[in-house]
C-alpha cells in the first residue's frame, strides 16, 4: 500500500541516519546492521512506485531530526548518505547489466531523482548503440572537458569577440539548439535531447581545428573561448558526463 511504502522508507532512512551519525556506517568487509538492504529498499519503492521525490530532502528531513537528539556534522553526514545511495544504485545496475560507462555517465551528473534514473540510462543506453559514431562524440566531449580541467573560474561569452567564422558557426549552432534540448530534457526525453546534441559535434570539432583555444594573443579572446566550451559542457551534463565513458 501506499501508506507501506511511506513508512518503509521513512523507517528505513531513520535507520540509515542514525547509524551513520554515530559512526557505524558499513566498511568493505562488513554491514552488520543491513544499511545496504535498506538503502535498495528505498531506491526500489522510488522507483517501483515512480515518485518523483527528492532523495536528498528525504535525507535531510531524517538528519534534522535525528540532530533534535544527538549532536553530529549534518552536512558531512548528508554527503556520506548520499555518497552511499549512489554506491548502492550503481552496483545495482551494474548487476542489472548497463555497462560500466554507462552508469557512470549518468549518475555523475544527476543522482537525486531516483524514479527518473533508468529512463535515462535506456535511453542513453539507446542512443549509444544507435549513434553512427558514438566513439567520436565522447572525444569530442572529451576535447572539451581536457580543455576546461584547469579553467575554474566561470567565463562569459561575447560574440563580437569571434575573430573566425568557426567561432560564430558553433554559437550560433549551440543558440539553436539549447532551448530545444532544455524543453526536451524537462520532458524526460533523453534521447531526443541527445540526438540534438550530437548536432553540435561538427561545429565543435571545426571550432578546435579553426582557432587556438587557450591563445596568447589576447586574455579577453582566450577568456571568451574557454566561456564558449564551458556553455557547451553545461549543456552536455544535464544529461550525462561523456568524460566517463571509456573510449
Amino acid at each position: 500500500s501506499i501508506p507501506g511504502a511511506v513508512v518503509g522508507i521513512a523507517d528505513r532512512m531513520d535507520t540509515i541516519a542514525g547509524f551513520f551519525a554515530i559512526g557505524l556506517e558499513p566498511t568493505g568487509a562488513a554491514d552488520p546492521f543491513a544499511l545496504r538492504r535498506h538503502a535498495l529498499a528505498i531506491i526500489r519503492i522510488l522507483e517501483s512506485r515512480d515518485w518523483d521525490v527528492s532523495l536528498k530532502e528525504i535525507v535531510s528531513k531524517a538528519l534534522t531530526l535525528l540532530a533534535k537528539e544527538i549532536s553530529f556534522d549534518e552536512p558531512l553526514i548528508l554527503n556520506k548518505i548520499s555518497d552511499f545511495f549512489r554506491e548502492r544504485y550503481r552496483q545495482m545496475m551494474l548487476r542489472s547489466d548497463y555497462g560500466y560507462g554507462l552508469v557512470e555517465a549518468a549518475i555523475a551528473v544527476e543522482f537525486d531523482r531516483i524514479s527518473q534514473l533508468r529512463s535515462r540510462l535506456d535511453q542513453l543506453q539507446t542512443f549509444v548503440k544507435e549513434f553512427g559514431d558514438f566513439e567520436s562524440f565522447v572525444l569530442t566531449f572529451k576535447r572539451i572537458s581536457n580543455i576546461l580541467k584547469n579553467q575554474n573560474e566561470p567565463m562569459g561569452v561575447q560574440p563580437a569577440l569571434f575573430k573566425d567564422s568557426c567561432e560564430s558557426k558553433l554559437w550560433e549552432t549551440y543558440q539553436g539548439v539549447k532551448q530545444p534540448i532544455e524543453d526536451l530534457i524537462q520532458k524526460k526525453n533523453t534521447y531526443e535531447a541527445l540526438k540534438l546534441m550530437a548536432t553540435l559535434k561538427g561545429p565543435v570539432d571545426d571550432f578546435f581545428n579553426g582557432v587556438e583555444i587557450l591563445t596568447k594573443e589576447s586574455e579577453a579572446l582566450r577568456n571568451n573561448r574557454v566561456g564558449v566550451l564551458q556553455t557547451l559542457s553545461r549543456l552536455f551534463l544535464k544529461v550525462a558526463d561523456f568524460s566517463k565513458f571509456a573510449i
